[in-house]
């Protein structure tokens, strides 16, 4: 997935936006609200719809904020709605093996081979589908449900990626939802942020800078999310932790790794310590809205996931290597990617010859008026037939079937959610 941000966060680079980012713009008029109370209080809701509908276990509307974990069509939306400021007629569609589902004939792009569990979450709420939706949709028609970004984080990004991502932070998405929703009793948010955050804090001490303030502002900013969401009504919210940083096979390599041994006790100081941090924010919301914010531990359950996955999936087949559970189905680093403009469908020597070609062809399509369309297609399966006995379908991201194991727990959760709610 490096290669894929390092693609759209050039983009961003070169193409010269005539946009104002809605980050940075509230950023710069940010002034700290002491009064937990008090956040998200300044969020204008006059263009605000009333989507609510009657779903299972009396939930009237189901909401998605959070990461890649949870991302459907999320991030393509994001950037396609980004691009439109150019007046270009754009798309960018993630598929491959390890990316994306197809459902009703309908292609969806995610960091899955299959539907993430928050999907399967609203499906089997009575949900036909979540749409994507961010701070950029417009018009009551364009505003959907899903506000889950791929490489969100909750921590404001000082980077080039941070250029595009910090307009999908977690406060921004919270904001977004507020903004676009007239709020009822029995919405429900489905939250989890902090696995991109938790990989940009080890980067920061990788490359030997202060991190410290860059966990304060990632953990505020979960607080600046939650409490907007329930300051403005909301009364159920499903928080899920990130997992351990040492959990996916990209980390485990880098912590392996000769000259990584000597910080690895300072990366998973600092990840228990955000991890800390959330469960603190988490009992703060609970002194003010008692019940109102309950939890999945992931960041706890990770040896649980495994151990489930293990036995529901590997068992059957005793031949395979227990390896399989800490290792990915694809190579991380062989990403594909085509380019059509018009009727004319080239592929690309990499991702930095696309980049270098990116203005001449912007220029061309605009001249044209064609539509541009981006495909990134991940790696092909190492093991096609049994692909999915793998935990990772790369090296960050799980299988759908991990994400089946997930949703059951959620569903779980959400059914004593709904019932305690009855009697609030």
């Amino acid at each position: 997935m490096k290669k894929i941000f390092f693609l759209i966060s050039s983009l961003f680079t070169i193409i010269p936006f005539k946009i104002n980012s809605v980050a940075k713009k509230l950023d710069k008029e940010k002034n700290k609200v002491d009064n937990v109370l008090e956040l998200g209080k300044d969020i204008d809701k006059s263009n605000a719809k009333d989507s609510s509908g009657k779903y299972k276990h009396n939930i009237s509307n189901f909401f998605v904020i959070g990461d890649s974990l949870s991302d459907v069509n999320g991030l393509t939306t994001f950037v396609e709605q980004r691009i439109k400021a150019l007046k270009l007629n754009a798309e960018l569609i993630i598929k491959g093996d390890a990316y994306g589902f197809y459902k009703d004939e309908k292609f969806f792009n995610c960091f899955s081979n299959g539907p993430t569990a928050a999907f399967l979450l609203a499906e089997k709420l009575g949900i036909k589908c979540l749409k994507p939706s961010n701070i950029y949709s417009e018009g009551v028609n364009g505003f959907g449900n899903s506000y889950a970004v791929a490489g969100a984080t909750a921590g404001k990004l000082n980077t080039n990626s941070g250029a595009f991502l910090n307009d999908v932070r977690i406060d921004i998405q919270a904001r977004a939802l507020i903004q676009q929703h007239k709020i009822n009793k029995n919405d429900l948010v489905f939250f989890e942020i902090g696995g991109n955050d938790l990989a940009y804090i080890v980067k920061l001490i990788q490359i030997g800078e202060d991190y410290t303030s860059y966990l304060e502002d990632a953990t505020e900013r979960i607080k600046i999310a939650l409490f907007s969401l329930l300051n403005n009504g909301i009364k159920n919210i499903l928080f899920m932790t990130p997992p351990p940083i040492d959990f996916p096979p990209i980390f485990q390599d880098i912590m392996s790794k000769k000259e990584y041994i000597l910080i690895k006790e300072v990366i998973l100081l600092a990840t228990d310590q955000f991890h800390k941090n959330i469960i603190e924010v988490l009992e703060l919301t609970n002194e003010h809205y008692k019940n109102c914010v309950h939890l999945f531990d992931l960041y706890k359950n990770t040896e649980f996931l495994k151990n489930k996955f293990y036995k529901t999936f590997w068992f059957k087949k005793k031949k395979l290597a227990l390896e399989m559970i800490n290792t990915s189905a694809t190579n991380w680093e062989e990403v594909e990617v085509e380019l059509t403009i018009g009727e004319q469908t080239r592929s690309i020597n990499g991702v930095r010859d696309l980049i270098s070609l990116l203005p001449e062809l912007i220029f061309a399509s605009k001249k044209a008026n064609n539509k541009i369309l981006i495909q990134i297609n991940s790696a092909k399966f190492n093991d096609p037939i049994n692909f999915d006995c793998y935990f990772f379908v790369d090296k960050l991201h799980p299988n759908k079937n991990v994400h089946y194991i997930v949703f059951k727990i959620l569903y779980k959760k959400v059914k004593k959610i709904m019932k305690h709610s009855k009697n609030k």
